[in-house]
């Protein structure tokens, strides 16, 4: 049984998965980092063959890091990933609060357009939509395995500017967008549903490899 309690130790949540079968890895709860805190989800997923199991249950693949390598300077996108200037407006933005850029994913890219495309068939902003599904469910199925994910679900802006400038007005929201743990990013905006309204859906995400996944158990444990 996992208990999360607060600040003052009082109890929040408590978590008890079915006693073990043939598992010999059971994923109880996940850690992941927002702003300069730790958030915590309970998940109750039991894997035989451990991470293994993780990546055949949810069709992803977790890889190795790279070897390290010369500091450089951030990474430039590359040209014709970001046609709408969206990327160019955040990295810039970053880099005005010293964090590292970005770069631009297809398949975060993909979470967000499905889940700003269902927002807008809802006419509201949420991180769980009618049909069912979690934003992190769609970037799980999407083929991103991560280590750390945030997300801007906002309506309202019509343009990338106007997105990135609402971002910056509110200290909670400008936290996620600064975050310098994150490395990659994707970001969709649908207009229509019952509102007609602009619905966005912007997702930081850190990807899950060994060394990082290693790195994160040293912070938390």
């Amino acid at each position: 049984t996992v208990r999360v309690t607060d600040a003052r130790g009082r109890a929040v949540a408590r978590f008890t998965p079915a006693r073990p079968g043939r598992e010999t890895v059971l994923l109880l709860v996940e850690f992941y980092r927002r702003g300069e805190g730790w958030k915590v989800r309970a998940l109750g997923q039991g894997y035989a063959d451990g991470l293994a199991g993780l990546a055949r249950d949810f069709g992803v693949e977790v890889t190795d890091d790279a070897p390290p390598e010369p500091a450089t300077a951030p990474e430039t996108p590359t040209p014709g990933t970001d046609s709408d200037g969206f990327l160019d407006l955040v990295n810039s933005a970053r880099a005005a609060a010293g964090s590292p850029a970005v770069r631009s994913d297809p398949r975060l890219r993909s979470a967000a357009r499905a889940h700003a495309a269902a927002m807008a068939a809802a006419g509201t902003l949420s991180v769980e939509t009618r049909d069912g599904v979690s934003v992190h469910q769609r970037v799980v199925s999407a083929g991103f395995a991560y280590l750390t994910v945030g997300e801007h679900l906002v309506s309202g802006p019509r343009t990338p500017a106007e997105f990135v400038a609402y971002c910056l007005r509110a200290e909670r929201t400008r936290r996620t967008l600064h975050d310098t743990a994150f490395t990659h990013a994707g970001w969709a905006s649908v207009t229509g549903g019952p509102s007609g309204d602009t619905y966005w859906a912007a997702l930081w995400a850190v990807p899950l490899t060994p060394d990082g996944l290693a790195r994160t158990t040293a912070e938390v444990v």
